[in-house]
């Protein structure tokens, strides 16, 4: 009897063990999965693609009218840093406003001191969303935004009138147009932002919806 009992158990055991192989186990998630950060040329907006190396992170001064009259590239969701985009630039512009996204981002709205109807968009990453980034760019990404909530206050998910001018620095990027606040007409952005300093910015009330 004992030998039966011993038997008919190994013999579960066998056909457990079988089914569990039989059915395919779902993926492991990935640590830091970028559906948590962002998608489109994410690792492009946050100098964590192959190119990254590329980029100087030595400023060129210029203006965010210049900017914004760049020729415009064709860009899709998954196109490689481009050659414009490995060149950083230092502006002074007048601060609009600011909101917190999803992807963690700081989505800053930017205008020329001199005809505050020309924007354009800078951002500023979460250091959540940095790990792959190149390390000099990542320290600097993560200054300029201490410096601009040091500087401006907490920002949250709803938009909030800005007051002042500020210096920034950061990569220059051309976007994929989805309606976004602020928009250069060709896409130019400073995305990410390598510096901030600002001797006045005052976050007043939250923008009407």
């Amino acid at each position: 009897m004992r030998r039966w009992m011993a038997a008919a158990a190994v013999v579960a055991a066998l056909a457990a063990l079988l089914v569990c192989l039989a059915v395919p186990r779902a993926p492991a998630a990935p640590v830091g999965a970028a559906q948590a950060c962002g998608l489109e040329r994410w690792s492009v907006k946050t100098l964590s693609d192959s190119r990254a190396g590329r980029v100087d992170l030595r400023s060129r001064t210029t203006s965010v009218l210049a900017l914004t009259r760049r020729a415009r590239p064709m860009v899709g969701t998954n196109t490689p840093r481009l050659a414009a985009e490995t060149v950083s630039y230092r502006v002074r512009a007048k601060l609009v406003e600011a909101r917190g996204e999803d992807d963690g981002d700081i989505h800053l709205v930017l205008a020329e001191p001199r005809d505050p109807s020309v924007t354009m968009i800078a951002e500023l990453p979460s250091s959540n969303c940095l790990g792959r980034s190149r390390p000099a760019g990542r320290r600097r990404m993560v200054a300029a935004r201490r410096a601009f909530e040091a500087r401006c206050g907490y920002v949250s998910q709803h938009w909030h009138r800005l007051g002042g001018n500020a210096t920034l620095s950061g990569v220059l990027f051309f976007d994929l147009k989805h309606g976004q606040t602020g928009l250069a007409p060709n896409g130019a952005e400073l995305h990410p932002l390598l510096s901030f300093r600002s001797d006045h910015c005052a976050v007043r009330s939250p923008a009407p919806a």
